[in-house]
């Protein structure tokens, strides 16, 4: 029995040591079994079954010679059992042909670096609870999933780890260090948390699906760019947001608190969608033209939900059906700041609308602001806001259907634009409609509690 236990534990040791994994099930008893095979006959047996020795007795079966030799045969048998038993380790390990990352000893690996090594397009990866200080890079096809609470299974960045670039499109460029960076890959990575490092996930191009994961301790989130189409659902992000460049995420589900937002960069696609998220003193803000649908937006500082082209005229948005509380100012569409852009009728503005319809906005000052541009504002609920929607710059938008009680102006008509307004039910504290000089508004037949 003494025996067996110190030969287990020379097994044990080998593979810790050259393989970093314990030895598979059964491996000690297959070893024994083929080592038994290869031991010497016992000499009476051998005296029956073999001719004698003719030339030199000291060499017959049963001599000194012969057990040596015999020894040395199963101990390379021995060797080669566990070399190739710890080269297949992985394999023998993972059901189905996964990975099991375990930071005890327990799976086919140790570190998730490891496992992403040896891995091929199509394998899985499980990782086991537990914490993991690695800086990964998955430029493979594969699927990264966490065996157990996602809460539980932690990858923080070692430190002076290493950095990728980041370009937001010229408007400013950094090297963040990262946990996790995606290269290139249509890989999907769920159930893990990244933590404690300037970025935790960079995606440079490819569509990963990042799914069910946590971001907590990290200046930002996630970064994308290089032309990725990513897709970020499930997870929850603290402090530090989302931002893309240059890419077309799809964001949803995702929960965001503590100021983390969803920011996109000069991002001129029109396939960005950014749909049922919850955000809690953080803000959306988003050039071009995506859909941005069925968020929940309170405690921004500024603005809830902005798409703005801050060059050129403006995108075509749709955002619908957002729900925004406590914010300084609820929605804001167009092109340019507050005194330019490109006016919406010249040669050089596109023929994209914005489109705000089927919102719930409650906010601080304005409610909903379009500048220069020929915006759709249809079936909004708009209440509990100093002003409702305000027209900036220039612009022909179409204000129809809309629910409007708030404290000053229900509609302000703001210089040189040319607004439709018809079908609105309006109520505001000092007028129901306010029209500047300049403006030439269309104002058909809307409910309002004044005359104004």
């Amino acid at each position: 029995m003494n025996d067996r236990i110190d030969f287990e534990r020379l097994v044990n040791e080998r593979f810790a040591r050259e393989h970093h994994v314990r030895p598979p099930d059964g491996a000690v008893d297959e070893i024994l079994t083929q080592a038994g095979r290869a031991r010497p006959l016992p000499r009476w047996l051998a005296l029956i079954k073999e001719p004698s020795m003719r030339y030199s007795s000291t060499l017959g079966v049963g001599s000194p010679t012969v057990r040596v030799l015999a020894i040395l045969g199963a101990t390379l048998l021995l060797i080669a059992l566990v070399t190739v038993a710890g080269a297949g380790a992985a394999r023998l390990l993972a059901a189905d042909g996964a990975f099991v990352v375990d930071a005890d000893g327990d799976g086919t690996h140790m570190t998730i670096t490891d496992a992403l090594t040896e891995a091929d397009d199509g394998d899985t990866i499980h990782v086991r609870p537990g914490t993991y200080v690695e800086a990964i890079i998955i430029d493979k096809d594969i699927t990264l999933a966490g065996d157990g609470p996602r809460e539980d299974i932690v990858i923080r960045p070692p430190e002076d780890g290493p950095t990728t670039y980041y370009d937001a499109v010229g408007i400013y460029q950094f090297d963040p260090a990262y946990v996790l960076l995606v290269d290139d890959s249509q890989a999907e990575v769920r159930g893990l948390t990244f933590a404690g490092a300037q970025a935790g996930v960079v995606v440079e191009a490819g569509s990963p699906t990042l799914t069910d994961l946590v971001f907590e301790e990290n200046e930002w989130g996630v970064l994308m760019h290089s032309g990725s189409t990513a897709k970020l659902t499930d997870s929850l992000l603290t402090v530090g947001g989302i931002e893309f460049a240059a890419s077309e995420p799809i964001i949803e589900g995702n929960d965001l608190r503590d100021g983390a937002g969803i920011m996109g960069v000069f991002s001129t696609g029109d396939g960005t969608v950014i749909r049922d998220n919850v955000l809690t003193d953080g803000r959306i803000e988003v050039g071009g033209s995506p859909l941005i649908e069925g968020n929940t937006v309170s405690g921004a500082v500024s603005v809830g939900i902005v798409s703005m082209n801050v060059e050129g005229p403006a995108g075509a948005p749709v955002i619908r059906n957002n729900t925004i509380r406590g914010s300084r100012s609820g929605i804001q569409v167009g092109s340019g700041g507050l005194d330019g852009g490109v006016a919406a009728g010249s040669p050089d503005a596109a023929a994209a609308v914005p489109v705000v319809s089927g919102n719930d906005v409650s906010a601080e000052l304005n409610a909903i602001s379009v500048n220069h541009a020929d915006a759709t504002i249809s079936k909004n609920s708009i209440h509990d806001s100093w002003n409702g929607i305000v027209l900036f710059g220039s612009g022909s938008a179409e204000i129809v259907g809309n629910e409007i009680d708030v404290e000053w102006f229900g509609i302000d008509i703001g210089k040189d634009t040319s607004p439709s307004v018809d079908g609105n039910s309006i109520c505001g504290g000092s007028a129901s409609i306010s029209v500047h000089d300049t403006a030439t508004p269309s104002i058909g037949e809307n409910t309002t509690c004044d005359p104004a």
